[in-house]
């Protein structure tokens, strides 16, 4: 049996942006539902081994990103974010911070540089 050649389709790239301040009683769907985004996942923080969900969300549209969104008749600035926030905060706390020695028996913390 032979296969027909058909054109190859790359998947369509989303754009993906954050919003920041959405209340922690708003849910991923409702974000989703009222911003008709494709995606809508809240950023979350590892604090003392328990996952904590912070105000940000992310968003993505198949389109151009908005410039802002409404949700629950509040507006939010759409900030673009085309790294992950995970990778681009591994980043920014190996660029700004350095090793430093203690002397209290605890061991090296990391510090920014002054």
């Amino acid at each position: 049996m032979k296969q027909q050649d058909q054109p190859v389709t790359k998947p369509k790239r989303w754009s993906n942006g954050v919003i920041s301040g959405v209340p922690a009683d708003t849910t991923d769907d409702e974000v989703k539902e009222e911003t008709s985004a494709v995606m809508a996942r809240r950023i979350t923080r590892m604090v003392d081994g328990e996952i904590i969900p912070t105000r940000s969300v992310i968003i993505a549209f198949e389109d151009e990103l908005p410039r802002e969104v409404f949700v629950h008749l509040r507006r939010y600035r759409v900030e673009c974010a085309e790294t992950d926030p995970v990778q681009q905060m591994a980043s920014l706390w190996t660029q700004d911070r350095i090793m430093c020695d203690c002397d209290s028996g605890l061991p090296p913390l990391l510090v920014k540089e002054t």
